[in-house]
C-alpha cells in the first residue's frame, strides 16, 4: 500500500466506478430490510441510554447515590469502556463477518441491561453499565461500514439519516412511553419474578427495555454479508499504522468531523439526559409530564430533521459543495444551540416548550451529513476504524463529559439542583459556538478533499 494511495483515501479505480453504477439504482428491498433492522438496533440502544436517566430517582434514593455520582453512570463509566471496545470493534469490522459481530454485540448488552435490574450496589450496576457499553460500541463501527457497501454515495446521506432516525425513535420511545411505563410498572410497590423473587419497579423497567434486543439479535442472522466495495488493492486489509497515516493525511477534515459533530452531540446529550429533571425541578412537573414535553418533540419533528438533514447533504453534494457535510453542522448548531439556550433559560413554560420543538427539530438533523462526509473520503477497509475514532469522539464529549460537567457546573457553579437546566444552557452554548468554528474552518478541506476523491 503506497503513499499515493493515502492521499486520495477513497477508492476511485475502474472495477469501483463499476460497483458504484450498481449502487445508484433503487435499493433491493433486501437492502432495506437490513437498513430497518439496522436502525431498530439504534432505536434500542439508545432506549437503554435515555432510560436510565428516567430511573434517577428511584435508582438514587435505593442505592444512595448523588447526582454526580450518578452522571458517571452516564458518562466516564459507560465511556470509557466505550471508548476502548469501539476502537476494538472498528478494527474487527474492517477484517471479520461485519453483521456477526453485530449480532454478538446486541445479544451483548441487551442481556447486560436486563442483568442492570439485579443491581444491588453502585458497583454492581457500574460492572453492567461497562458490558452495555462494550456492546454497543460495535453498533455504528459495523452498521455505517455495512451500509457504506449496500447504498450509493448519491442515497447515503438519506440512508445514513434513517439509520440515525434511530437514535431520535429510542429517544422519544424512551422519553415518552418510558415515563409512562415506568409510571404503569410503579403502580405496584413490588413485583415477584420466578428465579429472581422480589424487585421493584425500576428493576422491571430495566428487564422490559433490555428483552426486545435478544429478538433483534436472532433477526440478524437472517440477513446476508454484503460484499464490500472498492477494487481489490483498496480492500486489502490496512495495518493501523496505515489507518493513521490515511487519517493524518486529512487530518484537517477528519478533526473537523470528529471534533464538530462530537460537540453537537454533546449539546444534544445534555437535554437529552437533564432536560426531564430541570422541567421536574423548576416548573413543579411530574416526571410524566416531563417526559412528554421533552420527548414529544423529537418523536414527532426529530424524524423530519434528520430528513431534511439528509436531504440538504445530498442536495448540497449534487450542486457541487463538496463541503456540505459541514455546512449542514453549522446549520444544526446555530438551531440546536440556540432551542436549547432558550428552553432551559426561559421561565416562561410556553416559551420553553416551543423552544423544545426547535431542539427537536435540529436534534439529530447533523448525523447523517456527517457519517456520509466521513465515509466519502474513506477507504473501504479504513472505514470500520474512522467510524470508531468518530464514535468515539461523539460518546467521549457527548456521553462522557456532558453530563458529567453539567452535573458539577449545577453543583459547582450555581450550587443548587434546581439549576441543573442553566447548566445545560452553559454546556450547550459553549458546545455549539465551538463546533461552529470547526466547522467554518474546515469547510474548505473538505471541499477539496471531495473534490480529490471524485477526479481520482
Amino acid at each position: 500500500m503506497n503513499m499515493q494511495r493515502f492521499g486520495r483515501l477513497a477508492p476511485a479505480s475502474e472495477g469501483h466506478l463499476a460497483a458504484q453504477t450498481v449502487r445508484d439504482s433503487r435499493p433491493s428491498p433486501g437492502t432495506i430490510a437490513l437498513l430497518v433492522l439496522l436502525t431498530l438496533a439504534v432505536v434500542l440502544s439508545f432506549l437503554d441510554r435515555v432510560v436510565l436517566g428516567l430511573l434517577i430517582k428511584p435508582i438514587r434514593s435505593d442505592l444512595g447515590l448523588s447526582d454526580t455520582r450518578f452522571s458517571m453512570l452516564f458518562g466516564l463509566i459507560f465511556a470509557g469502556p466505550y471508548a476502548i471496545a469501539t476502537l476494538a470493534a472498528g478494527r474487527l469490522a474492517d477484517h471479520f463477518r461485519r453483521l456477526s459481530i453485530l449480532r454478538a454485540a446486541i445479544m451483548l448488552w441487551s442481556v447486560a441491561t436486563m442483568f442492570s435490574m439485579l443491581a444491588s450496589s453502585f458497583w454492581s450496576l457500574c460492572a453492567a453499565r461497562i458490558l452495555v457499553a462494550m456492546g454497543e460500541a460495535a453498533l455504528l463501527p459495523c452498521a455505517y461500514s455495512i451500509l457504506a457497501d449496500r447504498f450509493s454515495r448519491a442515497q447515503l446521506g438519506r440512508a445514513y439519516s434513517v439509520l440515525i432516525m434511530g437514535a431520535t425513535v429510542g429517544t422519544g420511545i424512551a422519553l415518552v412511553f418510558g415515563s409512562a411505563l415506568y409510571a404503569a410498572i410503579a403502580g405496584q410497590p413490588f413485583y415477584d419474578l420466578p428465579l429472581i423473587g422480589q424487585v421493584k419497579p425500576w428493576q422491571v423497567t430495566f428487564l422490559v427495555v433490555g428483552a426486545p434486543g435478544v429478538f433483534l439479535s436472532l433477526a440478524l442472522g437472517a440477513m446476508s454479508e454484503p460484499a464490500r466495495s472498492g477494487s481489490r488493492a483498496d480492500l486489502e486489509p490496512m495495518r493501523f499504522i496505515a489507518v493513521v497515516r490515511s487519517f493524518l493525511c486529512r487530518w484537517q477534515v477528519y478533526s473537523a468531523l470528529l471534533l464538530g459533530f462530537g460537540l453537537s452531540a454533546m449539546s444534544l446529550q445534555t437535554i437529552q439526559i437533564f432536560g426531564v429533571q430541570h422541567f421536574v425541578r423548576s416548573h413543579g412537573m411530574s416526571l410524566a409530564q416531563a417526559g412528554l414535553q421533552v420527548g414529544l418533540p423529537i418523536v414527532l419533528l426529530g424524524p423530519f430533521g434528520l430528513w431534511a438533514g439528509g436531504w440538504m447533504n445530498d442536495h448540497l453534494q449534487a450542486r457541487g459543495k463538496g463541503e456540505a457535510a459541514f455546512l449542514v453542522g453549522i446549520v444544526a448548531a446555530m438551531g440546536l444551540g440556540l432551542g436549547t439556550i432558550v428552553a432551559m433559560v426561559s421561565r416562561n413554560s410556553a416559551l420553553a416548550a416551543l423552544a423544545l420543538w426547535i431542539v427537536g427539530f435540529f436534534s439529530n438533523f447533523p448525523f447523517g451529513a456527517a457519517a456520509s462526509g466521513m465515509v466519502s473520503i474513506t477507504l473501504p477497509r479504513a472505514r470500520g476504524t474512522i467510524t470508531a475514532l468518530y464514535t468515539l469522539c461523539a460518546t467521549v464529549l457527548g456521553a462522557g463529559l456532558s453530563p458529567v460537567l453539567t452535573a458539577i457546573v449545577a453543583d459547582s457553579v450555581f450550587h443548587s439542583e434546581n439549576a441543573v437546566g442553566l447548566a445545560v444552557a452553559c454546556i450547550s452554548a459553549a458546545s455549539s459556538l465551538t463546533a461552529i468554528g470547526l466547522f467554518t474552518w474546515a469547510r474548505p478541506h473538505l471541499r477539496n478533499a471531495i473534490a480529490a476523491t471524485a477526479h481520482g
